[in-house]
Order: structure tokens, then C-alpha cells, then sequence
């Protein structure tokens, strides 16, 4: 039975251990989007923390889907020169690299944008105090964050990231648009599972075209909105599957549309999430939720809940508890 310490390898990847650093905004951007040197000393000290993977920070894929001024973007050729100094880092410490593409939607800070912000319905964003209400999206619109998720992924892989992640959960797009909360449209993007998760198979679809399809593409996904009349674990369930077929290679499972830490204070809070969807999919699924000690991390890979485990708080706090939790066990 593997435990947290346990070597995996999937994708032409290989993890030293089952300890992956998600995604924890900074929001050490300039204005225009570019990684500062406060960016770079944030992720040298998370480089040298003995985990397996780093996941860098959600990145916008479009500047009308900028999530905060401080956010750092993906969104042009130009971005390229910092995150790649990024990328450097990590694999100079030895960790498989990663970076999630996001787009807000009407999840934006107010003040960071100078236009209504873009969403699949006209719902006011209840997690964001003061926030806008936001354009429903026209066709063109979807076409055009569809293709800047993908030319996204491809200047992910430029910049030199072993891989790339995109953001479909917390409340932005693309947990949006999965949400009948979030997603009233009547169009083919909106009233049915199939319609609402229409935009994930296309940006799936249309960043293989730009990064190949050895290059391993993951997924943030949020598995349940926590909320009445919201996306439901069995909706979830029944779409992981396609999702991997369609060319996802690892599940990185969360949940809750109204932000991503519901009142818990079990470890592993996302587990009962990772568990169902594992019980689904053939590629690996991680999860993540409050891991404090390195007994309950390893308890969540031996009792199958996950493949990875994913621990941000704890590491922001003690940067070197990937490596002493590997020494305790």
C-alpha cells in the first residue's frame, strides 16, 4: 500500500513523494501582470521545502478575467521571461513544476478592473463584498477565453513547466459556468451537466491542439458547491471520467463555489470528495483541505482518499514540513 513518502510516476512525470504545494496566491504582480522579485523569493523558499510538485498560482489567461491587481498573468508572449524564471527555480530544487491558468469571471476584486466583469449569467458574485454585476458572456466571448486558456497552456509550456493546471473551481469561470447557481444561460453553455461543463471540453480540447498530447494538462476541479440548488458530488462523478478521457491526466479535487474552505476543521476536509471521484477515474486525484500533521497526510494516501495530497496553509507557515513530515514517517 503506497503512503505519502511513496515515488509515483504518471505522465512522464515522476514525484519523489505524494507531497504537492497547490496553488497560494501572492499577489506580487506589477500592474501589467509581471513576476517581481518578491514573486521569485516566495517561490525559492517553497522550492526548498522537499515536496514533489509545486503548483504555481493561478495566472490570468485574460486581462478582462484578471482576478486582483496584484494577480500575475499568463496572458501574453511578454510573461514568458518571468515565469520562466519561475520554472527555473523549481526545477533547479529538484520538484515537478506546475502553473494553473485561471480566469475570474465575476470573482474579480472590485477596483482591478475598468469594465463590468464577464461571467456566464448576470449573477451578482455574493463571495466578492461590493462586487459588480456582470456581463453575461456572448458566444464570441466564451471563443475568446476558450482560446486564450490555450495559448495560456502553450506559454506555460514555453516558459519551461512540466506541466500546466487549469483552474475550474473556488467560484471562477469555469466553476461558474458548472454551476446552476452561477450558469442560467439557455444557450448550449448553459441548462443540463453537458451544457454547463460545454467550455470545459472545449478548452481541454483546443490546448491539446496547441500543447500536444504528451504534455500533462491537470485540473483543478470543484467537486461540490456546498450550497442549495448547486453542483452536486454525483454530477461531479459522472463528469470526472469524461474529463480524463478527454485528456485530463490528474484531478486536483476541491470544492465549494462560495470560496474553498468550508467550516471544517478535520483534516483533509476535501477527502470525502477525492475519495468518490477516485473511485472513478484511472489517473491520479489529489486532494487537499486544513493537512496539518504528517500522520493524517499519510492516512489519506494508505486509506485511498487520494493519490496526492496537497498541503498550503501548514507549508506557508513552516516551510520545511513537507521534508520533517517525510522524517517523521
Amino acid at each position: 500500500m503506497p503512503g505519502l513518502d511513496t515515488p509515483l510516476s504518471f505522465k512522464g512525470l515522476k514525484l519523489a513523494n505524494r507531497i504537492v504545494i497547490p496553488p497560494i496566491a501572492s499577489d506580487t504582480a506589477t500592474t501589467e501582470g509581471r513576476v517581481t522579485e518578491k514573486t521569485l523569493d516566495n517561490y525559492r523558499r517553497l522550492a526548498d521545502s522537499g515536496a514533489a510538485m509545486i503548483i504555481v498560482e493561478h495566472c490570468f489567461s485574460l486581462p478582462s478575467g484578471r482576478f486582483s491587481e496584484g494577480q500575475i498573468g499568463v496572458h501574453d508572449d511578454a510573461s514568458i521571461e518571468g515565469l520562466s524564471a519561475i520554472a527555473d527555480i523549481i526545477r533547479k530544487a529538484g520538484c515537478v513544476s506546475c502553473l494553473q491558468v485561471s480566469n475570474a469571471g465575476s470573482r474579480v476584486k472590485p477596483g482591478t478592473l475598468r469594465h463590468a466583469p464577464l461571467a456566464p449569467s448576470a449573477v451578482v458574485n455574493n463571495q466578492m463584498p461590493g462586487a459588480e454585476m456582470p456581463q453575461a458572456m456572448t458566444l464570441e466571448q466564451i471563443d475568446q477565453a476558450v482560446s486564450a486558456y490555450a495559448d495560456a497552456a502553450l506559454r506555460v509550456k514555453k516558459a519551461g513547466f512540466d506541466s500546466v493546471e487549469l483552474h475550474a473551481a473556488h467560484g471562477f469561470l469555469l466553476s461558474q459556468f458548472l454551476s446552476p447557481l452561477t450558469n442560467l444561460r439557455e444557450d448550449e453553455f448553459g441548462g443540463d451537466l453537458a451544457g454547463r461543463s460545454r467550455i470545459h471540453f472545449e478548452i481541454i480540447r483546443a490546448v491539446r491542439s496547441k500543447v500536444g498530447g504528451d504534455y500533462p494538462v491537470f485540473m483543478r476541479l470543484g467537486a461540490c458547491d456546498d450550497m442549495e440548488g448547486g453542483l452536486k458530488l454525483e454530477e461531479t462523478s459522472a463528469l470526472a471520467p469524461a474529463l480524463a478521457a478527454a485528456g485530463i491526466d490528474m484531478l486536483d479535487i476541491s470544492g465549494g463555489l462560495q470560496g474553498s474552505r468550508p467550516q471544517i476543521d478535520s483534516e483533509g476536509y476535501f477527502s470525502h470528495y477525492s475519495e468518490a471521484i477516485r473511485k472513478v477515474v484511472s489517473v491520479p486525484v489529489l486532494t487537499t483541505g486544513g493537512i496539518k500533521t504528517p500522520q493524517a497526510a499519510d492516512a489519506l494516501i494508505r486509506e485511498g482518499k487520494a493519490d496526492l495530497v496537497g498541503v498550503a496553509r501548514t507549508v506557508m507557515k513552516h516551510p520545511h514540513w513537507p521534508r520533517q513530515a517525510l522524517a517523521a514517517l
